[in-house]
């Protein structure tokens, strides 16, 4: 009886249920049934006191205006046209063109029932189990929607390059197999790969022979746009591998374990090779699977790598230093003794351990105190070495400089030749330099050279004691750029400043000469060039010096920015007769301070003549003249004089002190003998004798024979007129 009114109770629910929907456009379809018949909840409940058992017609809540909610569950695969159905009646009667809520995935959405009392929902679900919540004026019913995958794979572990690979099968959306040849795409480690479904089960394969590590494998149905994703993980051959810091040639090693197919550890005899600093080793497996390598190499970084059947390991190794020593610097016959520091394998200090040291060619053993201290005593010379400290296979190498207390004048000049040539190179001035076995500061140098000037200037030769730490300058000064200083006054400045640096440490921030304030960068300049002189001639002081800074204006000092005579650079080589000696110097200082590079001749009677032989090429000669004598200006006008100028291709100027030399009645004539010697061989040349008539115009005379000539007792009137050319016999004084 019971089983007999199932079936009744089955047969009239089947009855009852419509077959039509809704679409989205709410009337794609329509039900065509000729007889409906519907059962509503309040219409039938069937049971039986049969173990409790409640049958229900539809998926529908409890209401309270007739209304019943029927939503059969969908199951379908990932991509196929099956909808999800609702029906709402009342009454048994279909409810339309009113608006259902069908609550899918956490989004909600509407859909409006047509004339059958229908409204579907399009699934477009990815692969999954999702509860459906429909709801229509708070009547409620619930249904379930399965997406079956079109594609399946799983998650796969396997050894570096076994033989295990990835699968996956692959469905049309009506659950049927993708044919053999099909293809599918797989993407992994940024790599897309085509293959072709195998067989008749929709099996496709990707071999896997990526590097160990873990990855993220996706594979596409290029039949319906499925795609799906699992992890790969490669599994090394060798674990158990890590960077490794050890102390120089303890008892660490560099240990990796192997492992077989199966994953599991190998057992003895598998040989693994490694590879540190550029050297293969082979190594062998004990029973445990592992195998070890020691590390005996110098402290230092390195990379170590392990390589079995394919697969490669890599891991970084530090070996840290066991001796330590710094560089020492040490005054001659002090008692500094050189030091290093012995660490165990530990990083603790190491006693009672011979270290061995070398220096000059020299090999001493010293044990380690308590503190992993070795000592060795430096009783060397001046000079500059290298100390080698080495213990158990490993060696250090440190400086050692012995300082000198006192150097050779000989040296400081060779130092002084050094700063000169490397100003004139670089146009400034180095930070140290050496001197030749030390290397001293800018400022301790100028002591040493201006202390060498000082000596010098009283025939003293000795050498100079050394002062370490001079000070530089805090505020450079200065008033002039250019000068020229005579012997006695620069040695008087050397032992001022050779004084001051000796009881301050401190380098004086300027120079007061007889020409203005001198900074101290100009200065030291200035000395490097009076050492250099004494460094390149007889080792001797020399008269004067001169010096044009590079920072010179161009328009300084009485307009003297240009050569007016055609000769390539700022030149000039002054000389006087006997009697004209203070004007010499003052002419020198003037061209120094006026930019240009001076040198000056030795005075005397003769001096003129010798000049136009002494005279640099490629410079103006200026010839100072006390008096006046017609065989002097005949002298420069001779072709003999003017061929040996010519040949050096310099001009002479003359100048005379006094402008009263115009005398209308002609000057003295030519008197032989006036200059030893040289003026016989200069008339014999020009073919006049001591009966020559006098010059009775010294000015028409030398314009006759293209001489330019000065005529201005004044300093200032002489440069003036020599930077005009050197012609003027109107200017006004």
């Amino acid at each position: 009886m019971k089983k007999r009114f199932l079936i009744i109770f089955s047969l009239i629910l089947i009855l009852s249920i419509s077959g039509a929907c809704a679409s989205d456009d709410f009337n794609q379809e329509n039900y065509n049934g000729t007889d409906t018949l519907s059962i509503s909840y309040s219409d039938i409940v069937l049971s039986e006191n049969v173990g409790g058992d409640v049958l229900s017609a539809s998926e529908e809540s409890s209401n309270t205006s007739g209304v019943v909610i029927t939503a059969p569950d969908v199951v379908k695969y990932y991509g196929g046209s099956e909808r999800l159905s609702v029906l709402v009646e009342s009454d048994g009667k279909p409810v339309s063109n009113q608006s259902v809520g069908i609550t899918i995935n956490g989004v909600t959405y509407n859909r409006v029932t047509n004339e059958n009392g229908t409204a579907s929902l399009a699934l477009n679900l990815i692969a999954g189990d999702y509860p459906v919540k429909i709801s229509y004026n708070d009547n409620y019913a619930d249904c379930n929607v399965s997406i079956l995958a079109t594609l399946n794979g799983t998650d796969i572990s396997k050894m570096y390059k076994n033989g295990t690979q990835y699968y996956a099968t692959f469905r049309d959306s009506e659950g049927k197999y993708l044919a053999s040849g099909s293809n599918v795409t797989f993407n992994i480690n940024g790599v897309f790969y085509t293959r072709q479904v195998s067989g008749d089960k929709g099996l496709a394969r990707l071999n896997i022979n990526l590097i160990p590590g873990e990855y993220v494998l996706t594979a596409y149905n290029t039949e319906n746009g499925e795609r799906t994703s699992n992890v790969i993980t490669v599994i090394s051959r060798i674990v158990e591998n890590s960077d490794l810091v050890k102390y120089y040639k303890n008892s660490s090693q560099y240990v990796v374990r192997v492992l077989g197919d199966n994953a599991k550890p190998v057992g003895a005899g598998e040989t693994v090779k490694f590879n540190i600093n550029g050297v293969y080793y082979d190594r062998v497996t004990n029973s445990s699977g592992h195998a070890k390598i020691n590390i005996n190499l110098a402290p230092g970084d390195y990379i170590i790598t392990a390589e079995h059947k394919d697969s490669i390991v890599s891991n970084s190794i530090k070996v840290n230093q066991i001796l330590f020593a710094n560089d020492l610097n040490k005054l001659y016959k002090t008692a500094d003794a050189f030091k290093t520091t012995l660490l165990d394998g530990q990083g603790k200090p190491y006693a009672n351990k011979n270290v061995t040291f070398n220096i000059n060619g020299v090999y001493y053993d010293r044990t380690t105190d308590s503190n992993g201290v070795a000592k060795l005593n430096i009783n060397l010379h001046p000079n500059k070495y290298i100390i080698t400290s080495t213990f158990n296979g490993l060696s250090i190498s440190n400086n050692i400089e012995v300082i000198p207390i006192e150097i050779s004048i000989s040296d400081i000049a060779d130092g002084a030749y050094y700063l000169r040539c490397y100003y004139e190179t670089h146009g400034v001035l180095p930070a140290t330099l050496n001197a030749p076995v030390h290397t001293y500061t800018l400022a301790e140098f100028y002591y040493l050279m201006n202390k060498a000037i000082e000596q010098l200037g009283s025939s003293n030769r000795n050498n100079v004691a050394i002062i370490h730490g001079v000070q530089g300058v805090n505020s450079p000064d200065n008033t002039i750029t250019s000068c020229l200083i005579k012997k006695d006054e620069f040695v008087n400045i050397a032992k001022d400043i050779a004084s001051k640096i000796s009881k301050n440490k401190q380098v004086p921030d300027s120079v007061s000469t007889s020409s203005g304030v001198v900074s101290y960068n100009d200065y030291a300049i200035i000395a490097s060039k009076i050492m250099s002189f004494y460094h390149d001639y007889s080792y001797s002081l020399a008269d004067y010096v001169t010096f044009v800074s590079n920072k010179v204006a161009s328009n300084f000092n009485f307009g003297m920015n240009s050569n007016p005579f055609g000769l390539t650079g700022k030149n000039v080589y002054i000389d006087a007769d006997g009697g004209s000696d203070e004007k010499k110097w003052e002419l020198a200082r003037a061209f120094a301070a006026a930019g240009w590079n001076v040198k000056v001749g030795k005075t005397h009677s003769n001096a003129h003549y010798e000049d136009y032989f002494n005279v640099p090429s490629n410079y103006v000669l200026i010839t100072v003249y006390n008096g006046f004598c017609a065989g002097t200006i005949r002298e420069l006008a001779s072709s003999y004089i003017q061929n040996v100028l010519r040949s050096k291709n310099c001009v002479c100027v003359p100048v005379w002190d006094s402008i009263d030399w115009t005398n209308p009645n002609g000057m003295g004539p030519y008197r032989y003998g006036d200059f030893s010697g040289y003026s016989a061989k200069r008339a014999w040349d020009d073919n006049f004798s001591i009966t020559d008539p006098s010059i009775s115009n010294v000015a028409q005379y030398l314009a006759a024979n293209n001489i330019k000539y000065c005529t201005y007792p004044t300093t200032e009137g002489i440069m003036y007129q020599f930077a005009n050319g050197g012609f003027s016999t109107s200017m006004i004084r």
